[in-house]
């Protein structure tokens, strides 16, 4: 082989193991080590195996820190405590000045200035939905409470600010609430959308579902696609100083809001047989997707055929779920930057977010439970998620108005 075709060789080989090792590098968020390893304890699924409920699952993350050499802890000038694992302290002296809002300042005597890498993660004693804590009339006042103030339901609410918006006008011009996890508006209950106030650099994201930005008619917005940072949800969270591995952890656990994963699905069962979707029975949108036909051989209308029918588009329903964590605070929302409709770390990497940990990732397969009686008369009460619009523009949506709540539900075997 001539010495020229030698060192082209040797070049193809190295420019190889170079984008090879860049490739690694952008895959675990710009960091080939990251220094907090992340992983989903519960639920235990095998891919899409693990079936759920469709709400009232455990959700547990897991966060090892393996190299933390010390815990740090300050009080925020009476409005309680937040606390951080130092991770990095190149000199040996623990000077974590930047970790303040305001209130004292840790550190030791005599160091030379702030070096450490540490990552926010405070012991809440209670975060739950639309519950006042602390005997009085404020929450749990643990964490970082300028992210808590973020988490109030109202912050986006306006026809100006359509990313956060809970509610979308019915036909009849009514406001109508979406079905998705509802949080405590102006009480400071520490549970809502947006970053964690007590892990406030955890990152929950999923492609479906309540974490969907949509508009007032339930479609996707013009433009870039969003999803909502769903951590805020989170209910506990705790740390172990020390385990038996030698490693310092932080577990963030939160039993699963109905409308956090399942699939928010619009129903026209008025379809004009003239109009563009003359010919099936009844039409459908799924988190704000195209709008899709179908046929069916029941009678539409107030019976549980009808709301078999319509569950049986949508369940059961694939979810992935992912978690990250980045350095600082984590963004409310997460922009699919390479317009993919997957919302992940090379998404909040090209938003400008450092990931300081690798990417967990959890899928399951969620099961909606079917109507199989009525209490209330001979009105449908149809699940939750299903909601009635009018899409194909004929001025009906064929919603069956449902008169009340209770029902018998259908008796599920357990899949094996």
């Amino acid at each position: 082989m001539g010495l020229a075709k030698k060192l082209w060789v040797r070049l193809a080989v190295c420019l190889g193991a170079c984008f090879c090792l860049l490739g690694a590098a952008y895959a675990s968020g710009g960091v080939s080590n990251p220094p907090l390893k992340l992983k989903f304890t519960s639920p235990k699924t095998n891919k899409h195996k693990g079936v759920l409920f469709t709400t009232q699952w455990p959700l547990t993350l897991k966060m090892e820190i393996p190299t933390s050499v010390a815990f740090i802890s300050t009080t925020e000038g009476g409005k309680g405590r937040r606390t951080a694992w130092v991770y990095s302290d190149p000199d040996g002296c623990l000077d974590v000045s930047d970790f303040r809002i305001s209130g004292p300042i840790p550190y030791e005597q005599g160091c030379m200035g702030p070096d450490e890498l540490w990552v926010e993660a405070t012991n809440e004693r209670d975060d739950i939905n639309f519950a006042v804590n602390n005997s009085g009339t404020k929450s749990d006042q643990n964490g970082n409470f300028v992210i808590r103030e973020l988490m109030k339901d109202d912050q986006f609410n306006s026809a100006t600010k359509l990313l956060n918006v809970q509610y979308y006008i019915d036909d009849n011009g009514k406001s109508k609430l979406v079905p998705r996890p509802r949080t405590g508006g102006e009480i400071e209950d520490g549970l809502g959308w947006g970053a964690d106030d007590d892990w406030p650099g955890l990152v929950l994201m999923s492609d479906t579902g309540a974490a969907k930005v949509l508009d007032f008619d339930l479609q996707k917005p013009k433009g870039k696609q969003y999803i909502r940072n769903m951590a805020g949800l989170m209910q506990e969270v705790s740390s172990q100083l020390l385990d038996k591995n030698g490693k310092s952890t932080v577990t963030g656990h939160a039993q699963v809001l109905a409308g956090m994963f399942e699939p928010v699905a619009v129903f026209d069962l008025s379809i004009d047989p003239t109009g563009p979707y003359g010919g099936y029975d009844f039409v459908r949108s799924v988190d704000g997707g195209p709008i899709e036909g179908f046929n069916t051989g029941v009678t539409l209308g107030n019976n549980t055929e009808t709301t078999v029918a319509l569950l049986e588009t949508i369940s059961p329903v694939d979810i992935v779920v992912r978690a990250i964590v980045v350095k600082g605070t984590a963004p409310d929302f997460i922009a699919d930057k390479d317009g993919n409709g997957r919302y992940n770390q090379k998404d909040l990497i090209m938003m400008g977010y450092k990931p300081i940990s690798n990417q967990a990732t959890l899928k399951a397969r969620l099961e909606f439970e079917s109507l199989i009686s009525f209490p209330v008369g001979t009105v449908n009460c149809p699940y939750r998620n299903l909601l009635f619009l009018d899409l194909d523009g004929d001025g009906s949506n064929g919603d069956p108005q449902c008169g009340g709540t209770s029902s018998v539900r259908r008796g599920t075997r357990v899949p094996r």
